[in-house]
């Protein structure tokens, strides 16, 4: 079974109130029985950085040679984020992905998912 990553982003848009930019590459899947945790994680990470920052979170999905990054930036005028969770990366493992946040207090919060698709 496949998780189309584009669909998905488009699904969790529309079910959740948030304003959002998307730019969303077509043809980024992949492989997994289950996407319920990924979703958990996606929402975890829309609503850490709705808190973080002000404004549309811009949201980024392109494909690579062996691999697709789902980026998530906002503004923040904040000096300091609390600790994300350290669960996103046993949740983004099980997808051969790794997960990144970056941080620079007074101009954005990013979280950068990147899927390993080389086989």
């Amino acid at each position: 079974m496949s998780i189309d990553l584009r669909e998905l982003i488009l699904l969790i848009k529309q079910n959740k109130e948030f304003d959002s930019h998307l730019c969303l590459d077509i043809g980024c899947v992949i492989e997994s029985n289950n996407s319920k945790p990924l979703i958990k994680a996606i929402n975890y990470i829309i609503n850490y950085l709705k808190e973080a920052g002000e404004g549309e979170i811009q949201i980024d999905l392109d494909s690579h040679y062996s691999k697709h990054q789902l980026v998530f930036i906002v503004h923040t005028d904040q000096q300091t984020l609390p600790k994300p969770s350290n669960q996103l990366q046993s949740i983004m493992t099980a997808y051969n992905g790794t997960i990144e946040w970056i941080f620079e207090p007074e101009k954005y919060a990013k979280c950068q998912l990147t899927f390993n698709t080389a086989g």
